[in-house]
């Protein structure tokens, strides 16, 4: 296992949050997987798992591995407002978790259009 740590992680393997792709892809998504993950990143660093779509149940999975977990709602290119992409938004929690520290979004948000970067 490495040691490097990382600020953030980004994940665009499968349609959504569990093995679509290839089956060996679900230990990316399990309690495993998300704890190898937290162990990658640094405190607060930031993972991002794309999907087509929202699943309530990962984002429990998430918060339940030790992270501060949301989605963000992205519009499809040529999809028009009715077609969305699904982001999953991990944190990592730094110490014990404090629930009433603000979310600072804008600070991990990057260009949301092509034409942005």
């Amino acid at each position: 296992m490495t040691t490097e740590r990382f600020d953030a992680i980004l994940l665009d393997t499968d349609n959504g949050p569990e093995a679509l792709t290839l089956r060996t892809n679900d230990r990316l998504y399990d309690e495993d997987g998300l704890a190898r993950l937290s162990k990658t990143l640094t405190p607060g660093g930031v993972a991002a798992f794309w999907s087509t779509y929202s699943d309530p149940a990962f984002v429990k999975r998430l918060q339940r591995a030790g992270f501060e977990a949301w989605t963000e709602r992205v519009p499809a290119r040529g999809g028009g407002k009715k077609r969305n992409h699904v982001i999953f938004m991990a944190r990592k929690r730094s110490g014990a978790p404090d629930r009433s520290a603000a979310i600072d979004r804008k600070r991990i948000h990057g260009p949301t259009k092509k034409t942005d970067l």
